[in-house]
């Protein structure tokens, strides 16, 4: 009996203890990597691996050899046995090998549409990496951007909820209307409006980056996105800078901070500007642009295309050597022919002029596309610079002017030296700076990434 309710009793302690080890477990399979990316070249590296356009472009390349391959080789030799008669006497059997002579360089012309056909495939490839490139590069910071936009959104936010617990306390002490505590509650609202737009615009850009990555956004840790808690401080506030549920100190800078990237947790005016290479290296990639590649690959394959066609209006020769053997003595007869094809019809005049059709046209797409990629590069170039410059300025200078101001006319008016109405053009005036800032940096990054686009891989630095 006792040993009994000794084993029952092992048997108690090991289920109570059951769902604390199961916590404790570290769970299976390797944990998720971070989300957005820490850099554009981890982002990058997700995406190389991730994308079946590049996977099928790669196989695209891989399957050329073959083709080189098979254009190179030479037409098979023909065995050829007839017997003619079926008495003994009088059959003849004859055996006889043909081989084909290709005249008119039909050889080499195809081994030149396979090279060209290399080539072309190659070009793709660099086209699709560089489009990859400048897709990832544009979903990248547009999330960065929309998670500065939602950081400054939520701080205006608090900031509108603090303004309006202090018209409430001058409403109550009796020191100015009623309507101020009206206004300042609709400047709240306003703010926690635009707070919402940007976490939907930052879920929207999430989104589209985690698809180029290869990623279920649906199935992404929640350590991504913001804590309810978090959010319901930032949201539900209405002492100055209090927690609801604690009442503990919440910063204002704290809201829109968890589930950021590196760059926005160290503060929008952090993230890095893009700034074009020098000069000469702008111009050396510029000369290898994969969108210039491909149509001259297109070009040139169109041209040898064209070439084979032309050999084909030359006919072939084709040599016969053989024995044949007679009656029942079997003599032998050596057999020596040659035969050529007449082109008196059939010249491939058609296919001909289809190739030459089709390389002229490609030769116009060539001239055209050099003209638009220049003028695509001339653009997106000044863009960069002007985009650049743009959000450095307001970064540096306008933003802190309007945050002085801003902390300037709420100082006073918390001691009756200056109007509501002051109080929210200035908050206006640092909300518009911000949204501007924000806006400026997202047309930066993508004006830099459609220049991405358009120039050849930096070979001074490691590519994916």
């Amino acid at each position: 009996m006792h040993r009994i309710m000794l084993t029952l009793g092992v048997c108690a302690g090991l289920l109570a203890s059951a769902p604390a080890l199961a916590q404790a477990e570290p769970q299976g399979g390797p944990a998720a990597p971070p989300f957005p990316p820490p850099t554009l070249a981890r982002a990058l590296q997700e995406a190389w691996a991730a994308d079946p356009g590049l996977a099928a472009a790669r196989n695209t390349l891989a399957a050329t050899p073959g083709l080189a391959s098979q254009a190179a080789a030479i037409p098979n030799p023909e065995l050829s046995a007839l017997r003619e008669g079926g008495d003994a006497a009088t059959r003849s059997t004859t055996y006889q090998i043909n081989q084909t002579v290709e005249l008119g360089g039909k050889r080499s012309a195809r081994v030149k549409a396979a090279s060209e056909a290399q080539a072309l495939a190659r070009a793709e490839l660099e086209l699709r990496g560089a489009e990859l490139r400048a897709g990832v590069t544009t979903a990248y910071y547009d999330a960065i951007a929309a998670e500065a936009h939602l950081a400054y959104a939520r701080d205006a936010q608090a900031l509108a909820a603090r303004a309006a617990d202090t018209v409430a306390r001058r409403v109550k002490a009796g020191k100015v209307s009623p309507v101020e505590d009206a206004k300042a509650r609709l400047a709240e609202s306003a703010a926690r409006i635009e707070a919402a737009q940007a976490a939907g615009e930052l879920a929207a850009a999430r989104q589209q980056l985690a698809q180029l990555l290869g990623r279920s956004y649906a199935r992404l840790t929640s350590g991504s996105d913001v804590g309810a808690g978090e959010s319901s401080a930032c949201e539900s506030r209405r002492g100055p800078g209090t927690d609801p549920r604690s009442g503990t100190p919440v910063p204002a800078s704290a809201c829109g901070a968890e589930g950021l990237s590196p760059e926005s947790r160290l503060g929008a005016e952090g993230v890095a500007l893009p700034e074009l290479p020098p000069p000469a290296l702008l111009a050396a990639r510029y000369a290898r642009s994969p969108l210039l590649a491909k149509a001259q690959a297109e070009s040139a394959h169109s041209a040898a295309l064209a070439g084979v066609e032309r050999s084909r209006q030359s006919p072939d020769l084709t040599l016969s050597v053989g024995v044949k053997r007679e009656g029942e003595a079997q003599r032998r007869q050596n057999i020596i022919g040659i035969s050529v094809p007449l082109p008196l019809f059939d010249r491939n005049q058609g296919r001909l002029a289809e190739a030459l059709g089709r390389a002229d046209t490609a030769q116009a797409e060539l001239r055209s596309a050099a003209v638009r990629v220049e003028g695509e590069y001339r653009l997106a170039r000044e863009q960069v610079i002007q985009r650049a410059e743009e959000a450095r300025l307001v970064r540096d200078t306008v933003i802190p002017a309007a945050q002085s101001a801003f902390d300037a006319s709420a100082k006073g008016y918390e001691y009756g030296k200056f109007n509501l109405i002051d109080v929210l053009d200035a908050q206006r005036t640092l909300v518009a700076a911000r949204t501007q800032y924000t806006q400026a940096l997202r047309e930066a990054w993508r004006a830099y990434a459609r220049l991405e686009r358009i120039l050849g891989p930096d070979e001074t630095k490691e590519n994916p």
